[in-house]
């Protein structure tokens, strides 16, 4: 898998791979929020992980 990212860095460059990450961070976290409202916390905690993952 990193291998994987690696190339893709390589191939689209690293400012646009790191704007895709933030752009993907802001809607995963942006429905966390709306289904933690929602009352459908394991979906938020988990949507939340998946953010999380963005940063690695």
């Amino acid at each position: 898998m990193i291998r994987l990212i690696r190339e893709h860095n390589t191939l689209n460059g690293l400012r646009f791979s790191v704007a895709e990450f933030l752009v993907t961070l802001a809607i995963v976290v942006g429905f966390a929020i709306y289904f933690a409202r929602a009352g459908v916390i394991a979906l938020a905690i988990a949507l939340l992980g998946i953010g999380a993952n963005c940063f690695v």
